[in-house]
C-alpha cells in the first residue's frame, strides 16, 4: 500500500470551469493536462463494516478498464494536520468484481473475518468528469484533479464539484500553498469529507453532524510553542469539522460550534501573542474576527428565537402579533444562515484557515528573530503570568459591576470569557480540585453577563424585524408595535432577574481560589 496525501476544496460549477484557464494554473503547470470520464462503484457489507472501519473500496471504470482501489486510515493519522491522509492499494482488474487477493496480509485478514469479503455488495456510485493537471509548487509536484459530476445512491443523487490537490513529490506544505493561491482567484470552501463519506451519507440518509473537538491536555515541561500549536490545531479541527454542518443548515449547533472554534482560536492567539510573529498575529486576528462576524447574525437569531421568542409565546395565550413576528424572525434567520453559508465558501475564509494550517505545519507562525524566544519558555510559568494578567483586568472592571452601563458590561463579559478560555487552555497544568471551582464560577458569571448581552442583542434584532413586519400588510405597523412591546416587556423582566443575580455571581468569582497560584500538577 502507498500513502495518499491530499487536500480538497469545494467550489461552484461555474468557478470550477474557470480553474484550468486561470493564469495561475497555466503558470504552475509542469506537464500535459488530461481529461477522463470516471464511473466508480463503492462496495460494502449490508451492515457497512468497511465504513465503520474507516475504509472505502471502489471499482472504477476509467475508459481503459477497471481499477480496484481500497483506502484505509493511515497509521500516523493526524500527523499532517487538516490534510486527508490515507493508505491506498490499487489493483487492475479484468472485470468489475472485487478481488482481495492482492491486498496486504492484515487487510486480507480483515476481509476474511466474519465473512466480510463474501458479503460485499454495491452501495453507491460516483460519475465524474475529471481534468488532471500536474503542477510544480515549492519544489514539489502536485496533481490537481478537477472533478465535476454526481454521487448516486438509492435512486437519489447529489452534485459534486471540487478540486483535489494530491501530493506526488515534495513537502506537504506545497498542498496548502497551491490551495491558498487558488483561493485568491476563486471562492471555495474546505471539503473535509471524502467522496466515499458523501456517498455513505446519501445511502443512509445521514447529514453532517456538528462536532465538538476535545480540549488538548498540556503537560508540565512543555514549551509555550508546543502548547500553542496543540491548542491552535484543536481549534482548527473544530472549525473544519463543522463547515459541512453549516452548509447543510439543518442544525443550529453547526453554526454555534464553528463560532466556538473561532472564538477559542482568537482567544488562543491573544493568550500566546508574545510568542507569535507580529505580522501574522495581526493578520490572523483581523481575518478571524471578520469570519466570526459573518456567522454572528445566524447565531443571534438562533438564540433570540429559542431563548426569548419561544418561551414568551409558550407563556402567553394565543397571540396573532407574536405569531406573525415569529414568521418574520424565521425569514430573517434564513437570510442570516445564507450569509453564514456564503462566508464558509469564500476564498477569504478558506485562505485564512489554509494559511494557519500551513504555518502550524512549518513553524512559520513563530517570529523570525529568536533572541528572546518566548515560544521556548516553560509553559507553566507562562500560564501563571498570563492568567494573573487576565484576572487583574477582569477584577478591575468587575469591582464596579453595579455601576456599569451596557457597553461596559459587554466588556466585562469579554474579559470573563478570555479568562475562562485561557484558564481552560492551561487547566491541565494544574490540579483539577483547584481549577474546577474557579472556572465553574467564571462560567456562571459569563452566563449571567451573556444573558444580559442577549437582551441587548434582542433590542437590535427587534429594530431589524420591526420595519420588515410593518411593511408586510396594511395592518403590519400595528402588529409590529404590539409584538415589539410584548418582547420588550419579557426582556425587561429578564434583565431585572440577571441584574439581581450579577452581584452574587461576581462575588463568587472574586472569592474563588486562583488555581494558577497553587502548586502545579505533577509531570
Amino acid at each position: 500500500m502507498t500513502d495518499e496525501l491530499e487536500l480538497k476544496l469545494a467550489l461552484t460549477p461555474a468557478d470550477a470551469a474557470r480553474v484550468p484557464h486561470l493564469g495561475l494554473i497555466r503558470g504552475l503547470r509542469c506537464g500535459e493536462a488530461r481529461s477522463r470520464h470516471l464511473i466508480s462503484t463503492y462496495y460494502d457489507t449490508p451492515d457497512l463494516a468497511l465504513r465503520r472501519s474507516g475504509m472505502a473500496l471502489r471499482i472504477r471504470h476509467d475508459g481503459d478498464g477497471y481499477v480496484q482501489t481500497l483506502k484505509a486510515p493511515a497509521a500516523a493519522k493526524g500527523k499532517h494536520g487538516g490534510l486527508q491522509h490515507m493508505r491506498e492499494a490499487e489493483t487492475r482488474l479484468s472485470e468489475p468484481v472485487p478481488d482481495l487477493s492482492h491486498l496486504d496480509a492484515d487487510l486480507r485478514g480483515f476481509f476474511a473475518a466474519d465473512g466480510v469479503g463474501a458479503a460485499l455488495r454495491p452501495v453507491f456510485t460516483t460519475t465524474i468528469e475529471r481534468t488532471e493537471i500536474p503542477l510544480a509548487v515549492r519544489g514539489g509536484t502536485i496533481e490537481l484533479a478537477l472533478d465535476q459530476g454526481e454521487v448516486a445512491a438509492n435512486g437519489a443523487t447529489v452534485p459534486l464539484s471540487e478540486v483535489e490537490f494530491e501530493l506526488k513529490a515534495g513537502a506537504p506544505d506545497a498542498l496548502h500553498q497551491a490551495a491558498r493561491m487558488l483561493t485568491g482567484h476563486v471562492d471555495a470552501r474546505l471539503q473535509t469529507r471524502s467522496k466515499a463519506a458523501r456517498g455513505y451519507d446519501l445511502f443512509t440518509g445521514d447529514v453532517p453532524a456538528p462536532v465538538k473537538a476535545p480540549k488538548p491536555a498540556l503537560t508540565p515541561g512543555m514549551t509555550v510553542a508546543e502548547a500553542f500549536e496543540r491548542h491552535a490545531a484543536a481549534c482548527l479541527h473544530q472549525i473544519r469539522a463543522n463547515i459541512e454542518a453549516v452548509v447543510a443548515g439543518d442544525d443550529p449547533e453547526g453554526v454555534h460550534k464553528l463560532r466556538v472554534g473561532l472564538r477559542r482560536l482568537r482567544a488562543m492567539l491573544d493568550a500566546f501573542e508574545p510568542a507569535i510573529d507580529p505580522g501574522r498575529y495581526a493578520w490572523l486576528r483581523s481575518e478571524l474576527r471578520w469570519f466570526q462576524q459573518e456567522l454572528g447574525p445566524a447565531r443571534e437569531w438562533d438564540v433570540f428565537i429559542a431563548e426569548t421568542l419561544a418561551p414568551l409565546r409558550a407563556h402567553v395565550s394565543a397571540n396573532g402579533a407574536l405569531d406573525e413576528f415569529a414568521a418574520t424572525a424565521e425569514t430573517l434567520r434564513g437570510e442570516a444562515y445564507a450569509r453564514a453559508r456564503a462566508a464558509v465558501a469564500t476564498g477569504r475564509a478558506t485562505g485564512t484557515l489554509l494559511a494557519l494550517e500551513a504555518w502550524l505545519g512549518t513553524g512559520a507562525w513563530r517570529p523570525a528573530a529568536r533572541g528572546n524566544d518566548v515560544g521556548a519558555a516553560d509553559v507553566t510559568a507562562y500560564a501563571r503570568e498570563t492568567l494573573d494578567t487576565r484576572w487583574k483586568k477582569l477584577r478591575k472592571l468587575g469591582r464596579k459591576h453595579d455601576r456599569l452601563d451596557a457597553a461596559k458590561l459587554h466588556r466585562l463579559r469579554i474579559r470573563g470569557k478570555k479568562l475562562r478560555y485561557t484558564g481552560e487552555a492551561f487547566a491541565s497544568l494544574f490540579r483539577a480540585k483547584h481549577t474546577e471551582p474557579c472556572l465553574n464560577r467564571v462560567e456562571a458569571l459569563q452566563e449571567t453577563l451573556g444573558s444580559l448581552n442577549d437582551a441587548a442583542t434582542a433590542e437590535r434584532l427587534l429594530a431589524e424585524a420591526h420595519p420588515r413586519l410593518a411593511a408586510a400588510s396594511e395592518d403590519g405597523l400595528r402588529t409590529a408595535d404590539a409584538a415589539t412591546a410584548a418582547v420588550r416587556g419579557w426582556l425587561a423582566a429578564q434583565v431585572d432577574r440577571d441584574t439581581r443575580q450579577l452581584g452574587a455571581a461576581w462575588a463568587a468569582v472574586a472569592d474563588a481560589p486562583k488555581f494558577w497560584r497553587k502548586k502545579p500538577a505533577k509531570a
